[in-house]
Formats: C-alpha cells, structure tokens, sequence
C-alpha cells in the first residue's frame, strides 16, 4: 500500500503541468533541464526559455546550452543561434555545442559562421579544438562564407543533396 502511494504521489508530480516559471526554478535550485523542459511545457519555445535563462544566470552558459541541445537535438542550431544573439562567447557556444552534438558540427558551424562572419577563425578553431573533423568544419565555414558574401549566388545548392558531413553539394555553376 506504501508503495501504490508513492507511485500515485510521482506520477501526479510527474504528469501536473508545469506552473512554476524560470526565476522560481532557478531560485529554487531546480536542475537546468528540468527549468528548461518547465519553461516549455509552460508554452514558451526552446529559443525563449533559453535566452530567457541565460539572462537570468551569469557563469552558467555552457551547461544551460548543452541541457538545451540534449533536450532537443534537433533544434541545435536555433539554440546556437539563440546563445550567440544574447551575447554568449562564441568560442563558448560552439565548443559547446560541438561537444553535446558532435553528430551537428557542419550545421553549428555553418549557422555561428552566417550570424558573425567575421569571427571565422574563432568559430573554426573552437569547433576543431572540441572534437569537430577539420575537414567537414572548414567546409561547412568555407560553405557559410560563400553564402555570406557577393559570391553566394553563384554556387546553388543542388536540389537540397548534401555531401559528406551533411555539407550541400553545389553544382558549380552560376545561377
């Protein structure tokens, strides 16, 4: 019977909609996925609840942005993005990144590389220091570059094929 009341008292905490918000999780020293995973339940999307985070904490970046991108994969580079747009170091967010989804380093790299193009080097550097294959990321910052700039137009993306690395493979020839 003990038990039938402990298994009750969990699965109506576990199934209860999330009423509480960002700052109480945190001042209540809830874990991060868990203020991030309330913060979306709550209707918020992972881009808002996250830069609403990373706002509210300060010397916490890399965790915030790795229990995002554990939490949803398939928005890693939005989180990116995200992190970059609240200010986060960039070397920070793509080490970051990289080393919590490995498997998204041509996507992450592209996406840091679109968004501040002049921060190349930094990106390419932190990217390959975490663990990135140097070839699939400095194709993926070759490939944002070419988008980036006056050139871009003249290599289109072939019917969405990609290559190795998932980098686009372009058909060479102008548009």
């Amino acid at each position: 019977m003990k038990r039938a009341v402990l298994v009750l008292a969990f699965v109506l905490a576990t199934s209860a909609p999330a009423k509480a918000d960002i700052q109480s999780d945190l001042a209540a020293g809830v874990d991060m996925e868990t203020v991030l995973l309330n913060a979306v339940s709550s209707g918020k999307s992972i881009v808002d609840a996250l830069a609403e985070v990373l706002k509210a904490t300060e010397g916490r970046d890399a965790e915030i942005i790795s229990s995002a991108i554990r939490l949803f994969p398939d928005m890693a580079v939005e989180i990116v993005i995200a992190a970059l747009n609240a200010g986060v170091d960039v070397e920070l967010v793509v080490s970051t990144a990289v080393l919590t989804a490995p498997d998204k380093v041509a996507e992450i790299v592209a996406a840091a590389v679109n968004l501040l193009p002049e921060q190349r080097d930094v990106i390419v550097k932190a990217a390959i220091g975490s663990g990135g294959d140097q070839d699939v990321v400095v194709r993926a910052a070759l490939a944002a570059i070419w988008r980036a700039n006056s050139l871009g137009g003249l290599f289109p993306v072939v019917d969405g094929g990609q290559g190795k690395g998932g980098m686009p493979i372009y058909n060479g020839s102008p548009s």
